[in-house]
């Protein structure tokens, strides 16, 4: 199982009654075209970009391997994802995606917090600043880009 887990798999023991019958290693696997996206977001002048996620450290960090990320940071509650905005955001501004209730608080302390909207909770779509109306990740640049060439606006945040 060690093994299986090194390589950012969630193990499952199986058995039927007294009997082991087996480990199976499950992995969440990254979104298709993820890492055209990373890739592309590099372009643009993204110089780090960092996954924080609840599941298992070696699953995060087999993701990020598989996709380009330059750090993975697992077995996070919401209260650590704050913290990890907060490091960075003291000397630059900081993006955070995200689309459960659980990435809220972390969108809530970036610069500027992006939901993706399809999969995204209410709570999440509410914190946002940005919200995708999809799941699909290649639009991740183009919005990035657009606000990159947008004035800056006089309040970082307003309510309404």
């Amino acid at each position: 199982m060690g093994n299986l887990e090194e390589r950012g798999r969630t193990t499952m023991v199986v058995r039927r009654g007294d009997l082991y019958l087996g480990v199976l290693g499950l992995m969440d696997t990254p979104r298709p075209g993820a890492a055209s996206v990373i890739s592309q977001l590099r372009d643009i002048g993204i110089d780090r970009i960092v996954m924080m996620s609840g599941d298992n450290r070696h699953v995060a960090e087999a993701v990020a391997r598989e996709i380009g990320l330059d750090e993975a940071w697992g077995d996070l509650m919401p209260e650590d994802k704050v913290a990890v905005i907060k490091r960075p955001r003291a000397a630059q501004e900081v993006a955070m995606v995200g689309d459960g209730v659980n990435d809220a608080p972390a969108m809530a302390n970036a610069t500027v917090g992006i939901a993706m909207g399809a999969a995204g909770s209410d709570v999440a779509l509410e914190t946002a600043d940005v919200a995708l109306m999809g799941d699909d990740l290649s639009r991740l640049p183009f919005v990035i880009g657009l606000g990159a060439a947008a004035p800056a606006a006089s309040s970082s945040r307003t309510s309404g």
